[in-house]
C-alpha cells in the first residue's frame, strides 16, 4: 500500500458537514481503494500542536485540540451561526490517496480541476447547482 498523499483532519469541525457525513465520505474513498489509515492527536503532542495552531488560528484546529482533551457536545462556531457536534473523532486525521478520492467521494474536486482561480472554481460548482462556503461567506458580507 502506498503512503497517504493527503490527510483530512478534524472531521466535521468546520461546521460544514456533520462528522458522520465526513466519515461516510472517508468510507467511500476507502471502498475505492484509497484509504490509508488514521492517526490521532497524542497527549504528548497537544501542547506543541496548540502552539502551532496559535500561528494559524482556526476554529477547526481549536476544536480538534479540545476534542483530544476530552470535550464533547454541541459547540457553537462562527459567532453562533453554526454548531459542531464535537466528539473524539475530531481528534483524528485520516490519510487517503488523492486519485482514489477524486474518483469517488471528491467529485467537486474533479469538477474544478481546470479552474484557474478560486472564483472560477466557484463558478464551475455553481453551474452544477452546488452552493459553496464562498457563496455563504459572500452573502454574509453583503
Amino acid at each position: 500500500m502506498s503512503p497517504p498523499s493527503a490527510w483530512s483532519s478534524a472531521p466535521g469541525c468546520d461546521g460544514e458537514l456533520h462528522h458522520t457525513e465526513v466519515m461516510a465520505r472517508i468510507a467511500e474513498v476507502a471502498a475505492a481503494g484509497g484509504g490509508r489509515g488514521a492517526i490521532g492527536l497524542e497527549p504528548a503532542l497537544l501542547d506543541r500542536v496548540e502552539r502551532a495552531a496559535q500561528d494559524v488560528p482556526t476554529e477547526a484546529s481549536a476544536l480538534a485540540l479540545q476534542a483530544a482533551r476530552g470535550r464533547t457536545g454541541d459547540v457553537p462556531i462562527r459567532n453562533g451561526r453554526r454548531t459542531v457536534d464535537l466528539s473524539p473523532v475530531a481528534a483524528l486525521a485520516f490519510g487517503f490517496d488523492v486519485a482514489a478520492a477524486i474518483g469517488s467521494a471528491a467529485r467537486c474536486a474533479d469538477a474544478v480541476r481546470g479552474a484557474d482561480s478560486l472564483q472560477h472554481a466557484n463558478e464551475l460548482l455553481g453551474a452544477l447547482g452546488i452552493r459553496t462556503e464562498l457563496d455563504y461567506e459572500t452573502e454574509l458580507d453583503d
